[in-house]
């Protein structure tokens, strides 16, 4: 399903339909409205294309139906999702990976409300999570295999962590506990 640049300005649900939903451009979200990316849902991102949120973004997987967040193809690069003033969010269940385009960021959460990411995965991206100035949470999520940094924590950003925070590669420029 190509997914062409576009703001959504009412609530919007991306179903399992049997293919994937391929953003070909950058997407946002409103203030007022929503995008909620069910179980089983693969979002694949043309090069340098990414979500642009400024109203509520959920990805709403399962243990056993995950919701991916990926490149198009081998050598694509994409941005990543964005959370901007006053977005709110939540993940659960999901993978975010290969977002490696311009400093690419699996989550970018810049005065963000509030954003709780939960049985998430974040691997393979220059910046797995970048929050600057919020406070997301963490629950038993896996930050692995990213090139710059696992978990960046700048301005007053105060992140809670629970259950587990993995990582292979723990580089974090403030990390607090």
């Amino acid at each position: 399903i190509q997914v062409l640049a576009s703001t959504a300005m009412r609530p919007v649900t991306w179903h399992d339909v049997g293919a994937d939903y391929i953003l070909v451009s950058h997407g946002s979200i409103h203030s007022s409205a929503s995008l909620q990316v069910n179980d089983g849902v693969t979002v694949r991102f043309d090069q340098g294309a990414y979500i642009n949120n400024y109203g509520e973004l959920h990805g709403v997987g399962t243990s056993a139906d995950q919701v991916h967040f990926t490149r198009r193809h081998d050598g694509a690069e994409w941005n990543g999702l964005f959370f901007h003033n006053g977005a709110t969010g939540a993940l659960s269940h999901c993978t975010v990976d290969h977002a490696t385009y311009a400093n690419g960021y699996g989550v970018y959460a810049r005065q963000a409300g509030s954003l709780a990411l939960t049985s998430c995965e974040f691997t393979h991206n220059d910046y797995g999570v970048y929050a600057d100035d919020c406070s997301p949470s963490f629950i038993n999520c896996l930050v692995t295999n990213n090139t710059m940094f696992g978990v960046y924590l700048a301005g007053n950003a105060v992140p809670t962590f629970g259950s587990s925070l993995a990582s292979r590669r723990p580089r974090c420029r403030r990390l607090v506990w």
